[in-house]
């Protein structure tokens, strides 16, 4: 980073040094304001433009931010300008978002952090951390979880490559991704070399060659791994979590509500006591398990293997190597491969081949489009003993203290997911000044060539000068997401720890 941003500074410094405006007057006015941001003049001992031309002195020159990038009218400075700003934006966006997040966990810990800076704000919460939550929590509070998953979008990698070079046809071009790739099944190219193809949607004719996740119709007698919705046929004494329909060949451990033989057979519905078995049909409570076989339908709410029709969402491999066009495909490179992708890429996009000046900042574009999605939580704590006695007491109290602890983790799923985003921005951003000072080197001898045009030379000499506030931008923002990141890495620090 203090390369990129010596180098730039170096090309802003000369910029407003050759910064001069005249007319054929001979009048020179100063091309800076106060605050040493370009008002106007023309680099003329760099950037050629003829002498005489009518109000060449009142010529202003916009800033990034009110030139919308659009400054030099050369594509590669003006992408460059563009992924400056983005990244700056980033920056911005994501220090409000991380701090939102601080703030809902310290409001959790009973922490009021309105007035405190982020870093102060980290330390106060990892604080309330050690200290069991006010005491309620004996030992450290631990929080298990995957890295979150961030995706980047292939048609957002592609746009980025052709808005700063001309070459690339967005629809004839595809990225590279290593990771594993998601798109539907129509617009899944291919999944070779290797690697793996699932898809998830509907199953061809409802019959799941696979895991099913979902409603899962029983046509037949079968095994229900999920819940059961109708009848459960159980053979022997098995735990019945509902009523019992019994045949007179058995009693009733609870309450026949139909008819008993002399032998005290059941004959009718059985109303079981707490944790009676069954020998017979077994007619379950909402939400309750099938330990035989089930008719009717079954939720696989985890994912399953379905003995019947799967009506929810089926995950399986195609035998014909090609997904419905309906479905979802999903396509896993295998060790350090990659996959052509057209849709979500999971894993280090890389976006079509580019002119050299243009790679880092179309990569630093799309990454900034990038989707983390927050992380399932395993969070595990045991309470002191004091607490144990509060909460039998009074189950408010525990309701009130449970819901602080879902708020917490909620708060801190999100941040992770934040922190990853930080990551990936940092590491795009990285190479954006080496990027930008490449391009404006190939425009400056362009114009030194004499082959632009006036209007052409003038709107360059504003690129040149708005290299001088680039700097300042790049440090700001890259201060504002260290900042950003550090607050991350000591929050998962204190939960982990």
């Amino acid at each position: 980073m203090k390369t990129l941003l010596s180098r730039l500074a170096l090309i802003g410094t000369a910029s407003a040094a050759l910064f001069a405006c005249g007319d054929d007057t001979g009048d020179n006015t100063s091309p800076f304001s106060s605050s040493g941001l370009p008002t106007g003049g023309i680099p003329t001992d760099v950037v050629p433009i003829p002498s005489g031309i009518p109000g060449l002195c009142d010529f202003q020159c916009k800033t990034i931010a009110e030139a919308g990038a659009g400054i030099s009218g050369i594509r590669e400075v003006d992408a460059f300008f563009g992924a400056v700003g983005n990244f700056q934006a980033q920056a911005g966006s994501l220090e409000a978002d991380v701090r939102l997040e601080l703030l809902s966990m310290a409001a959790a810990l009973g922490i009021d952090g309105s007035a405190m800076a982020t870093g102060e704000l980290a330390a106060a919460i990892s604080g309330g951390v050690a200290g069991g939550f006010g005491g309620m929590i004996d030992g450290n509070l631990s929080i298990g979880f995957a890295p979150p998953k961030c995706e980047v979008s292939a048609t957002a990698s592609v746009q980025a490559a052709a808005k700063c070079d001309a070459t690339v046809d967005p629809g004839s071009v595809s990225v590279e991704c290593e990771g594993s790739c998601e798109a539907s099944g129509s617009a899944m190219a291919s999944c070779s070399g290797g690697a793996t193809l699932t898809c998830k949607g509907t199953a061809p004719g409802f019959k799941c060659e696979g895991t099913c996740s979902g409603t899962c119709e029983v046509a037949a007698d079968a095994k229900c791994e999920g819940e059961c919705n109708g009848t459960c046929e159980v053979h022997g004494d098995v735990a019945c979590n509902g009523t019992c329909e019994m045949n007179g060949t058995a009693a009733c451990d609870g309450e026949c509500m139909g008819s008993t033989d002399a032998g005290g057979n059941c004959t009718g519905e059985c109303k079981l006591s707490e944790t009676a078995m069954c020998n017979g049909t077994c007619k379950l409570n909402a939400g309750a398990t099938c330990e035989g076989s089930c008719k009717g339908s079954c939720e696989l709410k985890a994912g399953g293997t379905c003995n019947g029709e799967c009506k929810g969402e089926c995950e399986y491999t195609p035998p014909s190597g090609m997904c419905e066009a309906t479905a979802t495909a999903k396509c896993e490179a295998s060790a350090e491969a990659k996959v052509e992708c057209n849709g979500k890429c999971s894993g280090e996009a890389k976006p079509p081949m580019v002119k050299a000046e243009c790679e880092a900042t179309a990569k630093a574009e799309a990454s900034f489009n990038a989707e983390c999605t927050p992380p399932s939580l395993d969070i595990k704590y045991n309470l002191t003993t004091q607490a144990q006695a509060d909460f039998a007491a009074d189950v408010n109290v525990k309701a009130a203290f449970e819901g602080k602890i879902q708020a917490f983790g909620k708060a801190f799923a999100n941040l992770t997911a934040k922190g990853a985003k930080i990551e990936a921005i940092i590491k795009a951003g990285g190479d954006l000044g080496s990027s930008g000072a490449a391009a404006v080197d190939g425009a400056l001898q362009a114009a030194g060539s004499g082959t632009l045009s006036t209007g052409a030379s003038l709107d360059l000499a504003c690129g040149i000068a708005a290299f001088a506030t680039v700097p300042a931008m790049l440090t700001e923002a890259s201060g504002s997401l260290a900042v950003s990141a550090k607050a991350v890495a000591d929050i998962t620090l204190a939960v982990k720890g």
